[in-house]
């Protein structure tokens, strides 16, 4: 029993500091702008999204009324956008930091608007509350939520060694 309790102590992760990361127009998780992204919904954001992402990176083209603005960031085998699948947060104040476990989030400044692909942070994060030349964040929509692999923490394995030890403990008993 000792020696299972010693190995749930030695699996059983240690406890840390929440980790929140800043992303901006100038990391890699950045895929581009929209200007003017009227309308707002979610549909057809996720329309912005999967125009912008068919872009050649470094590129700027006028399409619909809009400028699409692409960084030099790869989009090769992104998925689609669904409007489907999507969480608009419209408060005057957005929730800052924002849940990991979406593929897209776009923030929308004054009449534009700047998509960020984020299916790979494992962590929770903040996006710009303002963007110096389009102005302050007015809402976010994040697209295609992800499952989330949880962490089992060491339970099972307690649960395991408890019972082993509780298995030789009723066999000792019975030998006596």
């Amino acid at each position: 029993m000792v020696g299972a309790m010693a190995m749930v102590l030695a699996t059983a992760p240690l406890a840390k500091a929440v980790q929140i990361l800043d992303i901006d127009v100038n990391d890699d998780y950045y895929l581009g702008s929209i200007d003017p992204s009227q309308p707002a919904k979610e549909a057809d954001q996720a329309s912005y999204i999967n125009y912008l992402i068919t872009l050649d990176p470094n590129t700027s083209v006028l399409f619909d009324t809009r400028t699409y603005t692409r960084s030099g960031n790869s989009t090769a085998g992104l998925p689609d956008a669904s409007a489907t699948d999507s969480f608009k947060d419209e408060s005057s104040t957005p929730a800052q930091p924002i849940n990991f476990g979406w593929d897209y989030v776009l923030g929308k400044y004054g009449t534009a608007s700047h998509v960020w692909y984020i299916a790979e942070l494992w962590e929770n994060f903040t996006i710009p509350t303002s963007i110096t030349v389009d102005g302050g964040l007015s809402h976010y929509t994040l697209f295609n939520s992800r499952e989330v692999p949880v962490p089992d923490g060491g339970k099972t394995l307690l649960l395991l060694g408890l019972g082993l030890a509780g298995m030789i403990g009723l066999r000792r008993r019975m030998e006596a």
